[in-house]
């Protein structure tokens, strides 16, 4: 390591109980691999995204392996991109659909400000600040990136909502997907998607309910 160059600190991961319920061989693994983490020459953002994406998947593993709707999804139907999917229009170019078919995952406080709340709309809709309070009895103010990777477990441009991070994350889908027979939501990173039926949007996020807390998009749109 250079003279004068601070090592980067190991960064406690969060679900610290449900990590505890993985095997002891894979625990085992798990620690060598913290300690390898620790001495590299890397930032402290760079080994919390390695650590927290090794920890989410030990999560989602743990949580879904019974779970026969996500078992159901076949890894074939996630559309991988060469190219950025990270924004509406990128996502709506690379999957080739109108920009309004692409569900957008909204990150927010929830009104405690201890977690977060997802919001899921369509690619043309934006958030009606009057109709969100009414429906979450708070103020819509959304999470800055770290507390995105915090709280959600995606960075910007691939935030969806499945396989999250906190189990106190509440999800919610907006109806103005619902002028659509299938929409496309990211699946965890800035270059890929799914297509999905409403009825499977909801089934896969396990969302709360369907919510209408959006404006300014057209009515008249569907395919």
């Amino acid at each position: 390591m250079a003279v004068g160059k601070k090592r980067s600190k190991p960064v406690k991961l969060y679900d610290q109980e449900k990590i505890k319920l993985i095997n002891q061989d894979t625990q085992k693994y798990w620690k060598k691999y913290q300690q390898y983490m620790s001495i590299k020459e890397l930032s402290e953002k760079t080994i919390y995204n390695y650590n927290s994406d090794l920890s989410q998947w030990f999560i989602f593993i743990l949580d879904n392996q019974y779970n026969q709707s996500v078992i159901d999804l076949d890894e074939d139907d996630i559309l991988e991109f060469d190219q950025s999917s990270a924004t509406v229009e990128l996502a709506a170019q690379a999957a080739n659909v109108i920009p309004a078919r692409i569900a957008k995952t909204l990150s927010f406080k929830n009104k405690a400000g201890d977690n977060a709340i997802l919001v899921v709309v369509a690619g043309d809709a934006k958030i009606d600040n009057k109709k969100y309070k009414a429906e979450f009895a708070t103020k819509a103010k959304m999470l800055n990136p770290d507390e995105v990777v915090e709280y959600i477990g995606h960075a910007i441009g691939g935030v969806c909502p499945f396989a999250i991070a906190n189990d106190g994350v509440k999800v919610f889908l907006d109806v103005s997907m619902k002028r659509f027979s299938t929409v496309f939501p990211a699946c965890g990173s800035s270059n890929s998607a799914i297509e999905l039926t409403c009825d499977e949007m909801e089934k896969y996020s396990h969302c709360e309910k369907w919510v209408d807390v959006c404006k300014a998009y057209d009515d008249t749109l569907s395919e």
